[in-house]
């Protein structure tokens, strides 16, 4: 039976669990932040009750399937999640808070249909993901912000081979402009990236000196 006092417990615990990811989300300056988070938790977790209220008030021995409207949520939540992903150059933001927000409108769900454990499992686990596990990250694989300059021959595709050696030196790109050579007939390809800790500037730069196409390698 949904009183007042269940109601509020599932809406509560959405909002609390919610809230705790969004926090991590808005001090990393996302574009979904604490607000939104709650906001999605609790919308799931209200439309849920409202499944639930509806099949209990039934009338004439109709059968209602509340689980469908967890289904539109699931479905729905993937639009706004999509409008939180960007690409800037050759670099994709924003899939963490996509995913944030996907995982926090099942927690609404999973509050609002009164599965406690699994709401609590989930937020403690998502928590621990993105507060923990985001220290061990950084130390595994950012450094600051480098520029990578690259003298090219304009005749030729070079991009495709410049990927290339940006994946197998695991570096993350996070700009490229194409700008005009003191050389003539050159170009010159100028990327923003970060490179792992545990990399090598030199061998970098001879790496990419090997590709078909760039004469000269160098950090600007």
């Amino acid at each position: 039976m949904l009183d007042v006092a269940t109601v509020s417990q599932r809406l509560l615990l959405s909002l609390f669990l919610a809230g705790i990811i969004g926090y991590d989300r808005e001090r990393h300056g996302r574009a979904a932040g604490f607000r939104t988070h709650i906001l999605v938790a609790l919308g799931s977790a209200l439309v849920m009750l409202t499944g639930l209220a509806v099949q209990e008030r039934a009338v004439n021995g109709s059968s209602i399937d509340p689980t469908r409207m967890a289904s539109q949520v699931v479905s729905g939540i993937g639009f706004l999640g999509a409008g939180t992903i960007l690409q800037s150059g050759m670099a994709i933001r924003g899939l963490t808070t996509a995913a944030s927000l996907w995982v926090v409108a099942g927690i609404g769900i999973a509050a609002g249909v009164g599965f406690w454990e699994g709401a609590v499992l989930a937020g403690l686990l998502s928590i621990a993901t993105l507060f923990g596990l985001a220290h061990w990250e950084q130390g595994m694989r950012i450094e600051k912000s480098l520029t990578l300059v690259l003298e090219t021959i304009p005749t030729l595709d070079v991009l495709s081979p410049v990927k290339l050696a940006l994946a197998e030196n695991r570096i993350e790109i996070e700009n490229i402009d194409v700008e005009p050579s003191s050389a003539e007939g050159m170009s010159s390809l100028v990327l923003q990236v970060r490179i792992p800790p545990d990399s090598s500037k030199n061998e970098i730069l001879r790496s990419f000196e090997k590709v078909k196409g760039v004469k000269r390698a160098r950090w600007g």
